[in-house]
């Protein structure tokens, strides 16, 4: 077997760059468990449940919000000459702002059947939170 070069190992930047992104990552997605406890204790049982609805609302949103486009984006960046992939990554911003803009309606007038401790207003807000979540993993 040959043996490895130092040009096989990956550069200490981007050792470094993942490390970094990775532990960013985590610490999102670990604020909602950290806040767990202050909410317990700061909100009243209502209030708890208007803050879970809103979250439950939203991760059901996120897939009619943005249409997970940022997965196009992404095979289209890597596998695609750059002008190619600029206007792809046009269009699909298109797509999840009139995605979102119909989610929102949609999630406004049969939302707060299912969730009756939520405004229409809220409702709203919890598909416009989920497109730009979509829009936000376009980040490319």
């Amino acid at each position: 077997m040959p043996e490895s070069t130092a040009r096989d190992a990956p550069a200490p930047s981007l050792i470094r760059s993942g490390v970094v992104y990775a532990v960013a990552n985590v610490l999102a997605a670990g604020v909602p468990f950290f806040l767990l406890p202050v909410l317990t204790r700061a909100l009243r049982p209502e209030e708890y449940a208007v803050v879970v609805s809103f979250y439950m609302l939203v991760a059901l949103c996120a897939g009619l919000a943005g249409l997970s486009v940022q997965s196009a984006v992404g095979v289209q960046w890597l596998s695609r000459p750059r002008d190619e992939a600029r206007h792809t990554t046009g269009s699909a911003i298109v797509v999840a702002l009139v995605s979102t803009a119909i989610a929102a309606v949609v999630s406004a007038v049969v939302a707060p059947r299912w969730f009756p401790e939520l405004s229409p207003a809220l409702c709203a807000t919890a598909a416009l939170v989920a497109g730009c979540t979509s829009l936000q993993a376009m980040r490319f």
